[in-house]
């Protein structure tokens, strides 16, 4: 019901992934929705904004960000960008600084938790090479607590595609609320 989901950015938003269809209507559709669009390039940044979607409606996610793409999305005052490692916090930290912008960011975490899909596509597991760990983002939130340009505004996760069963994401949310927890007391 469109009435009811344009209300939702009072209770939070809804954020479409558009490597899974970048179709110009399917994405003008989602726009006149107040949806967001979750992106992994910069070729999809510039396909949501040729649909309609502002920078503020834009999450930047993936894997392999570059320099350019993060110095370009960061100059563009962005959202968000979900933060998949140490080194590319550096960058993120680095180029805030050269430009002497403000940049929220979200860590993506991964909760090492099997969502049962087939093993290609799971990316939760302990030895996947997306999202950092606990540990890696306790050292994340450390190094964000010397400067003031780089602001952790959300964690989040990805457990994989074609998941059936809703077991995975209730392991994975058991796992972070303590961590979410632990945040919130510093």
């Amino acid at each position: 019901h469109i009435q009811w989901i344009q209300k939702w950015p009072q209770l939070g938003r809804l954020h479409y992934a558009v490597k899974a269809n970048f179709n110009l209507d399917v994405l003008k559709l989602i726009q006149s929705m107040n949806c967001g669009v979750d992106v992994v390039s910069l070729g999809e940044i510039k396909r949501s904004l040729a649909a309609g979607f502002s920078m503020h409606d834009i999450i930047f996610s993936g894997v392999a960000k570059s320099f350019e793409e993060l110095s370009w999305s960061i100059q563009n005052n962005i959202y968000q960008i979900n933060v998949e490692s140490l080194s590319e916090l550096k960058k993120i930290i680095q180029i805030s600084i050269q430009q002497n912008k403000v940049v929220s960011i979200g860590l993506r975490i991964n909760p090492e938790v099997d969502a049962e899909t087939h093993p290609s596509i799971s990316t939760a597991l302990k030895d996947s090479k997306f999202g950092i760990d606990f540990d890696t983002a306790r050292e994340a939130v450390k190094l964000l607590q010397n400067q003031n340009l780089v602001q952790l505004k959300a964690i989040s996760f990805h457990l994989g595609s074609q998941i059936l069963n809703t077991t995975g994401f209730e392991k994975a949310l058991a796992v972070l609320k303590p961590f979410y927890h632990e945040l919130r007391l510093q």
